[in-house]
């Protein structure tokens, strides 16, 4: 059980909102159960509703279980809101509000790309942007909200990082206090919130848990069966990383949901001794 330490839940409004902490961008949906549940149980909080109910896990043999589902109960997940400027200054050109100049600026050297925030501090105008043109010019959304929405000389700007964060291991889904469904994602400023929702109904565990499927996979390639087709049925229940070591691979490692951490690797050099 793993009860993260940044993750904190406002219980006072409705829907309420879990919000994991900066600068963690990674969020596993076993622990964010686990730390829900902890919270859950706690005296301070056994009159509320739950906020959240898991299903699956089941075991299907050889140790490949059904992937985890969540289902937050009138309750959004959140990552704390990020105000990273990468690079500011002012414009150098008049533009009509989609091309910003600045001849002093250095946008690759600041990292800007495409998706961060502009920002128009002058007029209060905001856009996104498309490209990076050079160290000193790039494209972005037409500007909007602002007083005129466009780049005058000397009027001054501001480019926020959005910082990409993961949710993985599973899939999350929400439903509001009368049960209609809610978006799991609660929005934040600076953030961009990808869900690596199961493609498939089923997961692998631990390398001793899944040394039967390891088992099942290679006595079908002592069989004949084609690499592909193997390659395809180990997709079908993977949730990590799958690595070949070479085209034609002599090895294909399977990597626990951290991406990190190896569960299995198929010998297929030891298949071919096999079949001599």
């Amino acid at each position: 059980m793993t009860v993260r330490a940044d993750l904190t839940i406002d219980y006072t409004i409705s829907p309420r909102v879990v919000t994991v902490a900066a600068p963690s961008v990674v969020l596993i949906l076993q622990d964010l159960y686990d730390t829900l549940a902890f919270h859950d149980a706690k005296p301070q909080n056994m009159d509320d509703l739950v906020t959240v109910v898991a299903s699956g896990k089941e075991t299907l043999g050889g140790g490949v279980f059904v992937a985890v589902t969540l289902e937050l109960q009138n309750t959004q997940l959140a990552f704390q809101e990020r105000d990273m400027a990468l690079s500011v200054g002012t414009a150098t050109s008049n533009n009509v509000g989609t091309i910003l100049t600045d001849i002093s600026a250095t946008f690759i050297t600041d990292t800007v790309s495409r998706g961060d925030l502009v920002t128009n501090t002058t007029d209060s105008s905001v856009g996104t942007v498309m490209s990076v043109e050079s160290e000193t010019s790039l494209m972005h959304t037409q500007l909007t909200g602002g007083a005129q929405d466009d780049w005058d000389i000397g009027e001054a700007y501001q480019i926020l990082d959005v910082i990409q964060c993961n949710v993985s291991g599973g899939n999350i889904v929400a439903v509001d206090g009368v049960g209609d469904p809610l978006n799991p994602i609660f929005a934040t400023f600076g953030t961009q919130v990808v869900i690596a929702q199961s493609s498939s109904a089923t997961i692998l565990t631990s390398a001793s848990d899944s040394q039967a499927f390891v088992d099942e996979l290679m006595q079908e390639l002592v069989d004949g069966v084609r690499v592909d087709n193997i390659l395809t049925k180990l997709l079908s229940v993977a949730t990590g990383r799958i690595v070949a070591d070479a085209d034609p691979p002599t090895t294909i490692t399977y990597f626990a949901q951290d991406n990190v951490t190896p569960i299995f690797v198929l010998d297929l050099a030891s298949v071919e001794r096999t079949r001599q």
